[in-house]
């Protein structure tokens, strides 16, 4: 049997060819919806243009293992989601596991202060940090941000500016204790 070896740029070019228009969908399902290895598998709605909300059950929020612990230690702070994509800064390329800034919006939007979360008890708190570095990362305790809906007081509105090219991850914290009454939790978000 002979082998007939290509070069990889050709190998490339045959599977990007092959994968115009493709889309890649994949569901993991045995970790609470926080893989590494697959997408999230708990309900996404969106992304128009620049909002969308995502909606984990209860069972799949994460168990926090203390990732951001100078924020949400995980003594407390013991369930967590991290949104499925990331978010982009005015002026990138929209390339890759991104919610597209199409219209090169400065300022990002995640809240938790939505009327279907309003068990009058529930806690959660938001961490957005902007990828590629070690430092720069923001941290909104329940009651920030202005959630103007009543009894909703321990609920968070986290907003940061973006920088110009820069992407961004964001992860929402819980004391999972105070989910309980809830079947999901709905968490926005938006351009601005």
């Amino acid at each position: 049997m002979k082998k007939i070896l290509l070069p990889l740029p050709l190998i490339a070019s045959v599977a990007v060819a092959l994968c115009i228009g493709c889309i890649d969908i994949r569901v993991n399902t045995n970790s609470g919806g926080q893989g590494v290895s697959g997408a999230y598998a708990y309900n996404l709605t969106g992304p128009s243009p620049s909002s969308g909300q995502i909606a984990p059950q209860y069972g799949e929020i994460g168990v926090n293992a203390n990732g951001d612990s100078d924020c949400f230690p995980s003594s407390t702070w013991d369930g967590y989601v991290t949104f499925p994509l990331f978010f982009e800064g005015p002026g990138g390329s929209h390339l890759g596991p991104v919610y597209p800034n199409s219209g090169n919006l400065t300022t990002l939007v995640i809240k938790t202060c939505n009327p279907v979360n309003n068990n009058n008890g529930l806690r959660a708190g938001i961490v957005i940090r902007q990828l590629g570095s070690t430092t720069i990362k923001w941290c909104f305790y329940p009651g920030q941000g202005g959630c103007a809906l009543p009894n909703l007081g321990m609920l968070t509105v986290g907003q940061i500016p973006m920088v110009s090219g820069k992407r961004y991850q964001a992860n929402v914290y819980f004391q999972k204790s105070t989910v309980a009454p809830l079947s999901s939790v709905t968490v926005d978000w938006n351009y601005q």
